[in-house]
């Protein structure tokens, strides 16, 4: 696509950082859906970050990372819900690759 952003040389570059990136996500996080990426090179992208990657509906830790398209409403819900009273952070991957970039967290937490 014309003037899209070119996201894929990004994942090769910031895995570095993963220092950062487990301070800023923690050392467990669910990931569904794809867009910028593909689900599975997100995934291995974090995984070489140090960060363990599991399914929404495998287990609830208290960050989550949606693509743009091809994630479950109903299984976000059931998660959200999951860890009700408890602190939960939902990512984009773009909001993920934005915070290494800058090397701190968009939520600012």
């Amino acid at each position: 696509m014309q003037g899209d952003f070119p996201w894929e040389p990004l994942l090769e570059l910031l895995h570095r950082n993963d220092v950062v990136c487990r301070g800023i996500l923690g050392e467990k996080v669910a990931t569904q859906g794809l867009g910028p990426y593909d689900e599975d090179d997100f995934d291995h992208f974090l995984e070489d970050c140090g960060i363990q990657v599991t399914d929404l509906h495998d287990s609830i830790p208290s960050a989550f990372v949606l693509g743009r398209e091809e994630w479950e409403p109903d299984e976000l819900e059931a998660a959200i819900e999951a860890r009700r009273g408890r602190n939960l952070r939902v990512y984009s991957q773009e909001m993920v690759v934005a915070s290494l970039a800058l090397g701190a967290d968009l939520f600012g937490v």
